[in-house]
């Protein structure tokens, strides 16, 4: 992505990522116990402010999994299409995103509920939010997409065309849209929106002027 990390305040303005880019994860049968992977097109994992505006991506992500075994330890993954995870304060306003998201795990004879995750955050715009986040006049056009047999270990999952999850502070939606379809195939334990996967938040949530038109 454009920024790994953002512990500052930031923000980015009229930014765009090209139709043809792609951004690839794999994960291998090295991952150590509960690493956390935080994947996104433009910042990985935000700890402090930050505003995204008149921005547009056309960017695909592709995670994997390869030589997984029975040894293999659980992980956690956030992964969005503009944002993979945020403990600070988020702003994003009049950005869209038109790539695919597509999480592969290969089934095999060797580990038949391969690749075990303990926390799994995916969506369009945002993997993860932990704070205020406030999104308007913002679409999600693309499609997430799951394959292969993924098992939630002691954790949760949550998927969504907008947020994936939502844990602390108010979240607004207002005037977004998502067109993507979501597409599960063989995952367990999962809370799925067209908009927002899951909110456990102590704080509002406010969703006004906005339209699912995915499956």
């Amino acid at each position: 992505g454009i920024v790994g990390r953002n512990t500052g305040s930031t923000k980015l303005d009229t930014v765009t990522i090209l139709e043809g880019s792609k951004l690839t994860y794999n994960r291998g049968s090295d991952q150590l116990p509960f690493e956390k992977a935080y994947i996104s097109n433009f910042v990985g994992y935000s700890t402090g402010s930050l505003n995204i505006d008149d921005c547009v991506c056309y960017g695909d992500i592709v995670v994997s999994a390869s030589n997984m075994t029975r040894e293999s330890k659980d992980a956690d993954l956030y992964c969005g299409g503009l944002i993979g995870a945020s403990t600070g304060s988020l702003d994003i306003d009049y950005t869209c995103h038109y790539g695919d998201i597509t999480i592969t795990q290969p089934t095999s004879t060797d580990n038949p509920h391969n690749d075990n995750y303990q926390y799994l955050h995916v969506g369009g715009i945002i993997g993860k939010s932990s704070a205020a986040c406030n999104i308007y006049r913002s679409i999600y056009s693309g499609a997430i997409k799951m394959t292969g047999s993924l098992w939630i270990r002691d954790g949760d999952a949550a998927i969504g065309g907008i947020v994936g999850k939502h844990t602390s502070g108010a979240l607004t939606v207002n005037g977004c849209n998502n067109y993507a379809d979501i597409d599960l195939s063989e995952t367990h334990y999962m809370c799925v929106g067209g908009l927002v996967g899951s909110s456990d938040t102590s704080g509002n949530l406010n969703v006004r002027g906005c339209t699912n038109w995915g499956q």
